[in-house]
């Protein structure tokens, strides 16, 4: 069909798409047939026979013609449309609306709709419930998403709904979608705030790990230089251990030589005193023999001479003492310093100490 026919069609629209009259006792039986016995239009009598069976005919041609042209209406809806989408494109921004007033009599609205019905089915195989509507129902099923206008349409022909029934039906449809919408709407943000909360855990819970590995690297290096300041003392210690254990060797070797020289002092005492019991009586002997005067003064010059050295030793034991002492409360302060950093190892060195000094009060115990 020509565009004009389609054009034709669009104008004609609403009269074929009109439903065969359905007035009450209007003289039809169930199946839309005229009664024989019913009064004619002007009541002047009954209708003749061939007038009812001319009426049947007719009716029988208007519906035919009707459902030839629901398919017509659309095809040329969809023709148009497509001839005015490139009309536009070639009409001068802004002489739009005066151009479809000039040349096809057309309001911005309605070619609006013929554009838009183009769009939907223009491009692609439109469905047959969709194809044999009236142009305003397809018009209206625009509004509703292209997954349901399919269906829409088949509900429409099988119930027979009227543009009016179908608009609220669309109406429905389109509440309950915008429901659903604003339903996905909700779900999608209450989505994104979860998503949000995620990601915010989850940056938590990084910058956590991030501070716990931090801390741990703290810790093992605090441990490292723990480990090397322990190692330190626990050399220092060896070497007080062994200064302490040669000074109190040296100690002991002046107590050993003081003794001896004590000893020997005692002894030449002695022998003094049993050369001077053994001297001759002044009144019987004048003059002390030579040689027991000889050996008198070497026993007394040695004698001397081992004081003096007595005397040395005992300064040195005495300075060696006073070091030891020394050493003693810094080693002590080391190792309270020790308990507070390592307590473990200051209880293995408060043992070494102790045992290194039993060894000094067993060996001291046999100059007592």
């Amino acid at each position: 069909m020509s565009e004009l026919n389609g054009q034709m069609a669009l104008d004609m629209d609403d009269l074929l798409g009109a439903s065969a009259p359905q007035d009450d006792n209007w003289g039809y039986d169930e199946e839309g047939h005229l009664l024989a016995d019913v009064m004619d239009a002007a009541g002047e009598g009954m209708v003749d026979p061939a007038a009812i069976e001319r009426a049947d005919t007719l009716a029988a041609e208007i519906n035919a013609i009707r459902e030839q042209t629901r398919g017509v209406v659309i095809s040329a809806a969809l023709a148009i449309g497509a001839r005015l989408i490139e009309a536009k494109n070639l009409v001068p921004r802004g002489r739009w609306i005066q151009w479809l007033k000039a040349n096809v009599d057309y309001s911005d609205r309605k070619a609006q709709d013929l554009m838009r019905l183009y769009e939907a089915y223009g491009k692609k195989t439109i469905p047959q419930a969709i194809a044999e509507m009236d142009y305003t129902k397809a018009v209206a099923l625009l509004s509703l998403p292209e997954e349901q206008r399919e269906a829409v349409a088949e509900k429409a022909a099988a119930e027979g709904l009227s543009s009016r029934a179908l608009q609220d039906e669309i109406a429905r449809l389109r509440a309950e979608n915008e429901r659903r919408q604003t339903r996905i709407d909700d779900l999608l943000a209450q989505a994104e705030a979860k998503a949000r909360e995620y990601t915010d855990y989850q940056d938590t819970a990084a910058r956590a790990i991030d501070q716990e590995h931090e801390a741990a690297e703290r810790a093992r290096g605090e441990a490292a230089a723990a480990a090397d300041t322990a190692e330190a003392l626990r050399l220092e210690l060896a070497a007080v251990k062994t200064g302490r254990e040669a000074e109190a060797e040296r100690a002991g070797e002046a107590v050993r030589r003081a003794n001896d020289v004590t000893r020997e002092n005692r002894e030449l005492k002695e022998r003094i005193q049993a050369l001077e019991d053994a001297r001759p009586e002044p009144e019987r002997v004048e003059v002390i023999p030579e040689d027991v005067q000889r050996e008198l003064e070497r026993l007394r010059a040695r004698a001397a001479a081992q004081a003096a050295q007595s005397g040395e030793a005992v300064i040195r034991l005495r300075d060696a003492y006073r070091r030891l002492t020394d050493e003693f409360r810094g080693l002590a302060e080391l190792l309270e310093a020790v308990k507070a950093e390592a307590p473990d190892e200051a209880v293995k060195y408060a043992a070494a100490l102790q045992k290194a000094a039993a060894m000094m009060a067993e060996k001291f115990g046999g100059l007592a």
